[in-house]
């Protein structure tokens, strides 16, 4: 298998697979800037892949990420983790990467989200979660309150 093939075949497995990538674009800095920057990905249990533009492309624009592709240009970085944790924030991956690094869009569950968008949908999330916790905290304590006014009354 020649190298051009591994690097499409890593890509497809990648976009069709993972559910939460970032797609980033960086600037070329120096080696120790980016060994750097590599440590805190793999403290923080995230991997990166490094793409040639004309690959990304070109796989982007048979798939369902067409609309993506006008933000390519440059070195682009996917960066992505096997293991999504349940309290992720965009606002902590954002103060994680350097200055050198931004955050074109991310695409989560096969939606893409732009950088604009992604702020709103995280809080949002983190919020939905907190109310639907309080719900069933609320559900289950009326329960127990009413199975216990039932026993009474008999």
């Amino acid at each position: 298998m020649n190298f051009k093939k591994y690097k499409i075949n890593k890509l497809k497995y990648i976009l069709k697979n993972i559910k939460l990538i970032h797609i980033c674009s960086y600037e070329i800095t120096k080696i120790k800037n980016w060994k750097i920057q590599e440590q805190v990905l793999k403290k923080n249990k995230l991997k990166y892949y490094k793409t040639s533009n004309t690959i990304l492309i070109k796989l982007l624009y048979n798939s369902i990420f067409k609309s993506t592709i006008p933000l390519i240009n440059g070195p682009i970085i996917l960066i992505y983790s096997t293991e999504i944790t349940k309290n992720f924030n965009y606002n902590k991956l954002e103060k994680l990467l350097s200055s050198n690094i931004k955050i074109l869009c991310s695409i989560i569950n096969n939606k893409i989200y732009y950088e604009t968008q992604l702020t709103n949908i995280f809080t949002t999330y983190d919020y939905n979660i907190t109310l639907l916790t309080k719900l069933f905290n609320n559900i289950n304590k009326k329960g127990i309150f009413r199975i216990k006014k039932l026993s009474i009354k008999n």
